[in-house]
């Protein structure tokens, strides 16, 4: 059983890897306006507009190049000041700004998350004594009526 625990969680970097690889290629496929729409709150009003944007964004180099980007990060100058500094970068713990809010997803999910916790807490207590009532009910009814139907009632959910 550790073996398989172990095996599992080294497999995981290499499933998340894949699964970004595959989301980001899936977006890589949108027109670029439509990309630009996911880093933007506002659309672009003139095509000057979006041009600037899509280059700031890096939208039509190579998809690779893009990933790279998105996991490590990328060099460019803050607007504002024009002090070059690498900005973004999935690993580095940047998650971009939120769409709906004038925040940063790192700081909207730190504030939602001790409410996730307790509420998960709170729900696992009677999952977890409804589970094991339901397994031991059809343990001791193996095969019979009650056994088949918390088989149904667990496989749909």
């Amino acid at each position: 059983m550790y073996a398989y625990i172990v095996r599992r969680l080294l497999l995981m970097p290499l499933l998340l890897f894949g699964v970004t690889i595959l989301l980001f290629g899936m977006i890589g496929l949108l027109p670029e306006d439509a990309r630009l729409a996911l880093y933007l709150r506002d659309i672009p009003k003139n095509p000057k507009q979006s041009e600037t944007l899509i280059m700031q964004y890096g939208l039509r180099d190579p998809i690779y190049i893009q990933y790279a980007n998105w996991l490590f990060g990328r060099e460019g100058a803050d607007p504002n000041t024009g002090e070059v500094s690498i900005r973004g970068g999935i690993l580095r713990g940047d998650f971009g700004w939120s769409r709906t809010g004038s925040d940063t997803i790192a700081n909207v999910i730190s504030r939602r998350f001790p409410a996730t916790v307790e509420l998960s807490l709170w729900a696992i207590v009677p999952i977890i004594g409804i589970g094991v009532w339901m397994g031991v009910l059809a343990a001791v009814k193996h095969n019979k009526w009650q056994d088949q139907l918390l088989r149904v009632f667990a496989i749909v959910g």
